[in-house]
């Protein structure tokens, strides 16, 4: 089996007509899956881990069947643990100024303390996007974890935050989806989305129960934010 260890530098896209996945990658080969080989649950799995590792900037090896060379043909990637770092954040927008990203940093340095991250096993990669893959323009935020990501008991999420016109608001989605971390850690929220063992998909978005609660949360913990922003500075 052919192993090539490269950092992923721009997103994959399927390309339909010919059922492949195609990934630029930063030895500036291109690699390629045939989804044909997989299962409908594998090709999920495969295209979330590469966005995933696009976002994280993590790197990745690519593993090929048989002889074929993982140089040009993959069918599965390993991505490579960040072990240095518990958090990382990274930023995917040019909008972000340099005074955003420092105001950013310390309001999930915030959250961390009030959410109680500390000791739980947690260890999550946050990036600041133009906006959020796959969904509509109106979602300003993204909660992800996948069940092949869950390694030794260790809890790792994928947040994404979209940069808008408002600081404020960047900062409630930011204590909003770390607030969904906080649910997932708990054990409040589960990762098929039940919330406290009860399945509220029924229900329209606004009305389940993990967000109302979230959404109250971050109203709250906004203002709290930035008191305690003012008081670190005396």
């Amino acid at each position: 089996m052919n192993k090539s260890n490269q950092v992923l530098l721009f997103r994959p896209e399927i390309d339909d007509d010919n059922h492949v996945l195609s990934v630029m990658c930063s030895d500036g080969k291109e690699r390629k899956c045939k989804l044909s080989l997989l299962g409908a649950y594998e090709q999920m799995n495969l295209a979330n881990s590469l966005k995933d590792a696009f976002y994280s900037g993590a790197r990745v090896t690519f593993k090929a069947l048989d002889n074929w060379s993982a140089d040009r043909w993959f069918v599965d990637i390993e991505v490579e643990e960040n072990t240095d770092n518990r958090c990382r954040i990274l930023y995917h927008t040019k909008s972000v100024l340099d005074w955003h990203k420092d105001l950013y940093s310390k309001a999930i340095k915030y959250a961390g303390m009030k959410y109680h991250f500390k000791g739980k096993g947690i260890k999550m990669q946050i990036a600041f996007v133009d906006d959020i893959p796959n969904h509509k323009a109106e979602v300003t935020g993204l909660c992800r974890i996948f069940p092949s990501k869950i390694k030794n008991n260790e809890h790792q999420y994928t947040v994404f935050i979209k940069e808008q016109e408002f600081v404020v608001d960047v900062l409630d989605t930011i204590f909003h989806e770390l607030r969904h971390v906080q649910q997932y850690v708990e054990g409040v929220l589960s990762h098929d989305e039940l919330w406290k063992g009860q399945d509220y998909e029924h229900l329209p978005y606004i009305d389940l129960p993990y967000e109302i609660d979230a959404r109250e949360t971050a109203a709250k913990m906004v203002p709290k934010f930035q008191e305690w922003l003012k008081n670190s500075s005396k």
